[in-house]
């Protein structure tokens, strides 16, 4: 289940740009273990969040037995408004087990409402079609998929947080699937970030036969991350490194707002 994570806005120049092996890129991405790529969450001209994504070493043989050559553990944290909630904060809390050609074996993702203490934990398997999913607030839990159909009060939460990354609850099973049907492709040369040139690559992945989902990274030679973009969410994430002069400030005064931590805060286990 390839929620994770991002959207892409295909740039006609893009495909002007020379063809390069997708394993190659994904390679140099997935080589700077211990040196994340921190990137801003922009919606129009402010900056509403921040997420990190980093890669780590492979843990486990099974992880291996089932095709997985890289974990990709991404944290995300977005000042967001839902219906009949006090505005707050997401938070997005994810492990990626996937090859080098971008394909997503296995996955967790935790969905949080950290003000009201609220958790979904979507668990996707190897070979299995619908993914799981866990309710929780705090300690209790409110609802397992595995175990029983939710209640209508509990069916509407899930709703609403798979609503807040543009995940469709009502075709959960074919967007949890659309990890195997997934087209990755590279381009080598030039690209531009807030009016910065850089040498890299282009990575786009197409989600599901019908191409609905697209997300493109630019990626530099060293393999950080610069930006992401995508066609479902009406965010870009852009690195902090390239943060314009003068938004520090009002980085800061949001984080204040929002009550934000400095890592994102991480979902009780279970």
């Amino acid at each position: 289940m390839t929620v994770l994570l991002l959207r892409v806005t295909y740039f006609p120049e893009t495909s002007r740009l020379a063809s390069e092996s997708p394993e190659l890129v994904m390679e140099r991405f997935l080589s700077r273990r211990h040196a994340p790529s921190d990137l801003d969450i922009w919606k129009g001209n402010e900056i509403i969040g921040r997420l990190v994504l980093e890669p780590k070493e492979l843990i486990t043989a099974e992880q291996r037995r089932l095709g997985a050559t890289a974990y990709l553990h991404v944290d995300g944290i977005v000042s967001m408004e839902f219906p009949g909630i006090p505005k707050g904060s997401l938070t997005l809390i994810g492990d990626l087990f996937m090859g080098l050609d971008g394909e997503v074996k296995e996955s967790t993702v935790t969905l949080g409402l950290t003000q009201q203490n609220l958790y979904l934990k979507i668990t996707q398997k190897h070979l299995v079609p619908e993914p799981r999913f866990v309710l929780r607030q705090g300690d209790f839990e409110i609802f397992d998929s595995s175990k029983s159909d939710a209640s209508e009060p509990s069916q509407k939460m899930v709703d609403l947080l798979l609503g807040s990354i543009q995940m469709d609850p009502k075709a959960r099973a074919r967007e949890a699937s659309q990890a195997a049907e997934s087209i990755t492709e590279a381009r080598r040369g030039n690209f531009n970030v807030l009016g910065r040139e850089f040498t890299g690559y282009h990575l786009t992945t197409t989600l599901g036969g019908g191409g609905d989902r697209k997300f493109i990274l630019a990626i530099t030679d060293s393999g950080e991350v610069m930006q992401m973009l995508t066609n479902f969410l009406d965010y870009r994430f852009i690195s902090a490194d390239l943060r314009p002069d003068g938004m520090n400030g009002y980085l800061l005064e949001s984080i204040k707002k929002l009550n934000l931590p400095g890592p994102p805060p991480s979902p009780p286990n279970k």
